[in-house]
């Protein structure tokens, strides 16, 4: 038992060494890049976002270790993104063949009759797992409206529409007989509540209107009236008249459901991007600012010059600077890959709708709309994906 509390303390041990070498690594580099003119920040130059890129990929756990893998696999996100990235690539794949099957076709190439075979087995294999994949993904989303429901009640929406409606169509600050008050301290901006507003009621409707779906396409829910019920030999119910008008359901709330995301996409499209710009041109372009203030040459003749005090509080200055500039960098992409997802997410439900159809007179591509919900899954993986040790469990084992 000694032996294996020790072995474990030695794991403990080495993480924490590992972790503290790579973080003095990336601090001296950091020193080292500000003893050089840093580039100002450009408004127009998409600079920021590639050192935020590697900023976040710094944070990130290995992904050489199969355990980071297990873990993201554990996660609801986690298995359903995984499941749609197999999904959509399946149809991608069964586009691409079906595009070759056409081609050949269409030109009488030689060897037209097996290779036609060939691809039309392969287009049909991938259809059929992107078909079965779909809706074991809606499997997934049962429940999902409460959630939703439960950030609405989080956010104050219920108490404060009861508090608006008793006092300014009521004439009363009352509710349920107790005295509201609705703070005004701390509050996000209008625009930043609404469009979350906006977005969590299109999620709702989505996830309510998927789950109708989904039950009436495995037949568990039938339009029973006007149908004729048929007995057969083994005991078979067939639903002759009933089995349409249920299709029927389920396309209406299909396109309940897509109509609720589309609205939900254009809501966080709106929040995604204006917090970006936010941010974009507020805490990180402050932090960068500050890190092009900062100057080291000064800093190193104040080492030499002056006494350890000095040192000392130099270094936790610059220590400081370093840690809040990783931070901002790390949030700043999070936020860019909030902007992609919505921007893919846009695309592909805007597709759904046919809207290209409408406008342009087709759809949009198949392979533009599977390599649009690839992105969009990639981007909820890598931000579920799990991140390295954090300072204050490093400090905690030391």
């Amino acid at each position: 038992m000694s032996s294996t509390t020790n072995i474990n303390r030695e794991n403990e041990a080495s993480t924490t060494i590992s972790s503290l070498s790579c973080r003095n690594k990336a601090l001296s580099a950091f020193l080292n890049e500000n003893n050089h003119h840093m580039t100002p920040f450009d408004p127009w130059s998409m600079s920021a976002e590639i050192t935020s890129l590697t900023s976040s990929i710094d944070s990130k756990a290995s992904p050489y270790v199969l355990k980071s893998w297990t873990l993201l696999s554990q996660t609801l996100d986690g298995r359903d993104k995984i499941t749609k990235i197999i999904q959509y690539t399946s149809r991608f794949l069964g586009y691409y063949y079906e595009v070759l099957l056409l081609n050949q076709i269409k030109y009488h190439t030689s060897d037209v009759v097996l290779a036609s075979t060939t691809w039309m087995e392969k287009a049909r294999k991938f259809r059929n797992l992107q078909k079965a994949l779909m809706q074991s993904r809606k499997a997934y989303r049962f429940g999902k409206s409460l959630v939703e429901l439960q950030k609405l009640k989080e956010m104050g929406l219920f108490q404060r529409t009861a508090f608006y409606c008793r006092r300014f169509i009521f004439c009363d600050g009352r509710v349920g007989g107790a005295k509201v008050e609705v703070r005004s301290q701390h509050h996000p901006p209008v625009w930043k509540i609404i469009s979350r507003i906006f977005r969590v009621v299109g999620l709702a409707g989505f996830w309510l209107g998927d789950n109708v779906s989904f039950l009436y396409s495995t037949g568990f829910w039938l339009d029973y009236e006007n149908s004729n019920v048929i007995i057969g030999t083994r005991k078979e119910i067939i639903l002759a008249d009933g089995r349409k008008s249920s299709n029927g359901m389920k396309e209406r709330a299909s396109l309940f459901a897509t109509r609720s995301y589309f609205f939900a996409s254009l809501a966080a499209l709106y929040l995604n991007a204006r917090e970006w710009l936010c941010h974009r041109n507020g805490p990180l372009q402050q932090v960068i600012q500050d890190v092009s203030d900062l100057d080291m040459h000064e800093s190193l003749q104040t080492d030499n010059n002056h006494n350890n005090a000095v040192v000392v509080e130099n270094r936790e200055r610059q220590e400081a600077l370093f840690f809040h500039y990783e931070e901002v960098k790390r949030k700043h992409f999070t936020l860019f890959l909030a902007l992609v997802k919505s921007c893919c997410d846009v695309t592909v439900f805007s597709n759904n709708l046919d809207l290209y159809r409408k406008f342009r007179g087709k759809k949009m591509n198949e392979g533009i709309h599977c390599i649009c919900s690839i992105i969009s899954a990639l981007t909820v993986l890598y931000n579920n994906y799990p991140s390295k040790i954090k300072e204050s469990s490093i400090k905690n084992i030391t």
